[in-house]
């Protein structure tokens, strides 16, 4: 039967390694090989020991039925075909408004990661863009396309301005609200590698990327999409 995992904790495979996010506790963590078996067993409907569920339980990874509707991580996003960083830039130079704009939404993004759970953070990040953007149809169309990449580009060249290290979930959480002011809707897309383990954000409209490349992004398997 469908499986799901509890609210905030979500997983995926990779090279036949299962990996797990908590976003509760912000933590990317792996099970012994004989606790993987029987949660790779369970997720396929099978029944596995009483002593196997309890451990499950234990490493906070309790099993609850759903309908057969739920999908995956991998399930939710295209595979990316094209990237707006790897397309010519038309986007307007920012003026100061955009770059301030640009500053306090990064600003205010690192404060939330910083205070908050990472839970929480998505959340309300998932809020503001139901607030203010509408998911498009599976395909952009050209318009939208070229909508996503300028602003893309604009917020790139304004984030140059801002006195903060790049980070990848920082930057991609903050370009998602930069977008969905401009009733733009983009998925922000955590994926991860096997060996060696590392993890990624990016932000990706159907199947274009508009803050990495597409080689990059292909590069790792999501494990949550928001």
């Amino acid at each position: 039967m469908p499986y799901q995992l509890r609210d905030g904790l979500t997983c995926c495979q990779v090279d036949g390694t299962v990996i797990f996010l908590d976003a509760y506790t912000d933590r990317y963590f792996r099970l012994s090989s004989r606790l993987q078996r029987a949660f790779i067993a369970c997720s396929r409907g099978q029944s596995i020991p009483d002593v196997e569920v309890a451990e499950l339980i234990h490493w906070g990874i309790p099993i609850f039925h759903r309908s057969a509707s739920a999908r995956e991580p991998h399930d939710l996003v295209q595979a990316p075909t094209c990237s707006a960083s790897e397309r010519p830039d038309n986007s307007a130079h920012p003026g100061l408004a955009t770059v301030a704009e640009v500053f306090t939404t990064v600003v205010s993004t690192r404060l939330q990661l910083a205070n908050r759970r990472l839970i929480n953070v998505l959340s309300s990040t998932k809020a503001y863009r139901a607030s203010r953007s509408t998911r498009p149809e599976a395909r952009l169309g050209k318009e939208n396309e070229r909508r996503l990449a300028e602003a893309a580009h604009l917020f790139s060249h304004a984030r140059a301005y801002v006195p903060i290290q790049p980070l990848c979930l920082l930057d991609s959480l903050a370009l998602s609200r930069f977008l969905s002011r401009r009733n733009l809707y983009a998925d922000v897309v955590i994926g991860v590698t096997g060996d060696p383990f590392a993890a990624h954000a990016w932000v990706q409209a159907a199947d274009l990327v508009l803050n990495d490349t597409v080689g990059n992004a292909n590069a790792y398997t999501p494990i949550r999409v928001m």
